[in-house]
Order: structure tokens, then sequence, then C-alpha cells
């Protein structure tokens, strides 16, 4: 079990006005964008515990407006940064490519199914969302992100549907 109170969330909630991409990437920016998307996703949009007359159902509805476009922009750009690396690494090493194929079209379903409401943040559900969605074709296409080729020689096929996919 995992609490959060108020504090943190609300503090993650403000280091979200940073605009993202940053203008200068780091790891240390990166891990704190994604700590923040996860904790307001999960914790921020949850079942309080408590309630404090209805100001934190207030606050909880502006972050539920506000999620939807972070969580967009940040699949977006992973989606576009896991299929750069895909297509780089295909001539020296198939098997990573299709791997990050892989990622870069869980990447894409999951800003799909943020676009069409479902706000949690992890893509280990992105079957679940896609199912919960309705959206057969995202289910299909979360079925091939996961059923990555067994031999290196058909990686490449892979790689290249899976751009297409994700493009």
């Amino acid at each position: 079990v995992s609490l959060f109170g108020a504090g943190t969330l609300t503090e993650r909630h403000r280091q979200m006005a940073l605009p993202w991409p940053p203008p200068d990437p780091s790891p240390s920016g990166y891990a704190r964008r994604r700590r923040s998307l996860d904790s307001l996703s999960r914790f921020g949009l949850g079942l309080p515990l408590a309630t404090d007359g209805g100001r934190w159902q207030e606050w909880q509805r502006q972050v539920d407006t506000e999620t939807g476009a972070w969580l967009g922009s940040w699949h977006a750009v992973e989606a576009t940064r896991r299929q750069a690396a895909a297509r780089m690494l295909l001539p020296v090493k198939p098997r990573v490519a299709a791997h990050k194929a892989s990622e870069a079209l869980i990447a894409a379903l999951d800003r799909r199914a943020v676009l069409a409401g479902e706000r949690y943040f992890r893509w280990k559900f992105i079957g679940e969302k896609m199912r919960r969605l309705g959206d057969e074709q995202g289910h299909a296409w979360a079925w091939h992100a996961l059923c990555l080729p067994p031999a290196a020689a058909d990686c490449a096929d892979y790689v290249r549907r899976t751009d297409e996919i994700v493009t």
C-alpha cells in the first residue's frame, strides 16, 4: 500500500507546469516528470482516504482535466524517441531494435488510450485499457507489441510493421 499525502501530490502537480520535453533534457528531469505523472494518475486521481469538505475533490477535477494533456505529450515524446532508437538500432542490433519498436508502439497506444479518456499511466495494462475502451484495433496492436518475433531474421519486418502503426 502506498499512502500519499496532499503535500506530495500538490508539489508534483506544481512540477507539471514545466514544459515537456524540456529545452535542456536530463535524466533527473525525465525521472522527476515520470514520477510526477505516475503519482498524479494513480494517487491524485484515486479515492481519498479523508476529505476536507470538497477542496480535494475540486483539486482532483482540475488535475483530471490537466492530466490528459500531460500524459498525451509524454507518450507522444516516448513513442517518437523509441521509434527513432528502433530505426537506428535495426542494422546493428535487430533484436534490441524490435524491443524498442515494441516500446514505441506501447507508448503510442498509451497516448491513444489517454485521448479516449483512460488516465492511468502504467503501460503494463495497455491491453486492458484497449479492451475497456472497446478499441478492437488498439487491442490487436497491443497484442502485436507484446509478441516480439523469436527469430532475429524476423525483426526487420516487425520493426517496419510497428513503425507503420506508430507513424
